[in-house]
């Protein structure tokens, strides 16, 4: 079993600096601090967090901790909310944590506050962060991600692709975009492969694919250089912040070419975007009630959620 001393002598500093570090003291440096967090980590130091919440007066058996990426879009949001109103009903608080570059950082941090459960949105952890978990009897939910070995509550995004894919189609677009997130996710290659597969049924490809960073303005620069291309009829963008970002591109330049966006954000319905809607509100609803409720005895199963178009004529 790994004690402060073990990891005071791999991170070369005094039992004093250790106890510190992982008590969250103020005293201590950054770059220190995470020093030694990341040796504690790696030697698999297990505190004994039981009895250090009892002397500090109270447990976090009532709290659940929210792992959210480190890019955060209106669908988040959505999630975030079905996350509150279903503890508000049974009473559990949220603690949100962001994954950033740091997983093993904060996967340590996570794991020493005795948490009733986990809920990690759309972004992954690795086998080890997963194991690191579980080893403290942490129950894990995945939300909007399907993991194999995990409870997941996931949105179809390859049927959601093909709708997509089915709405230009019978729009009549025969030379289709895509507009997409530059950044690698389960997600988008689960809509590409959706899309592109719907699109082969009809006898079709995509004519450009380009790859940005999610944002309005980028989106808007991005459109002006695959529109003025010339002859696409038909745009499918990977979500829609960056649909709103070629929609004014197309107000302003008075071209008519077929736009659907992804996830049917609240604002969609009043700039007249066509979207994929995902339950996003629901599927945060049901991963909160299942992590507050989960049982080692009666594993909670995976859901997969169902998209549908909302078409607005756009």
């Amino acid at each position: 079993m790994t004690t402060i001393k073990d990891i005071a002598k791999a991170a070369g500093v005094g039992l004093g600096t250790v106890s510190r570090a992982l008590n969250g003291e103020p005293n201590i440096r950054p770059d220190t601090r995470d020093r030694i967090l990341t040796v504690a980590w790696k030697l698999g130091y297990r505190p004994n967090e039981a009895a250090r919440q009892l002397a500090r007066g109270g447990f976090s058996s009532t709290t659940i901790g929210v792992v959210l990426p480190s890019i955060i879009h209106p669908f988040y949001f959505e999630i975030l909310r079905g996350i509150h109103s279903a503890f508000s009903e049974i009473d559990k608080n949220m603690m949100v944590f962001n994954l950033g570059a740091y997983e093993e950082l904060v996967v340590g941090h996570i794991a020493k506050e005795n948490l009733a459960g986990i809920i990690v949105v759309a972004a992954g952890i690795s086998h080890d962060s997963l194991s690191h978990l579980n080893a403290q009897n942490t129950n894990v939910v995945f939300l909007d991600r399907h993991e194999d070995h995990a409870v997941s509550f996931w949105i179809d995004n390859m049927l959601g692709g093909s709708l997509a894919a089915k709405y230009l189609v019978s729009a009549g677009c025969g030379k289709i975009a895509y507009i997409g997130d530059s950044g690698e996710s389960q997600q988008q290659d689960d809509r590409l492969h959706g899309f592109r597969t719907e699109l082969s049924r009809a006898g079709k490809t995509l004519s450009n694919e380009t790859y940005i960073h999610i944002d309005e303005k980028t989106a808007y620069n991005a459109a002006a250089a695959v529109l003025q291309s010339g002859g696409i009829d038909g745009v499918f963008c990977f979500c829609d912040r960056i649909a709103y970002g070629v929609m004014q591109y197309m107000k302003e330049q008075s071209i008519s070419a077929r736009i659907i966006g992804y996830d049917d954000a609240p604002a969609s319905q009043y700039l007249g975007l066509s979207s994929v809607r995902q339950p996003a509100f629901e599927m945060g609803y049901d991963g909160a009630m299942t992590v507050a409720n989960y049982s080692k005895k009666d594993k909670p199963k995976s859901r997969v959620f169902l998209p549908v178009v909302v078409d607005r004529g756009s």
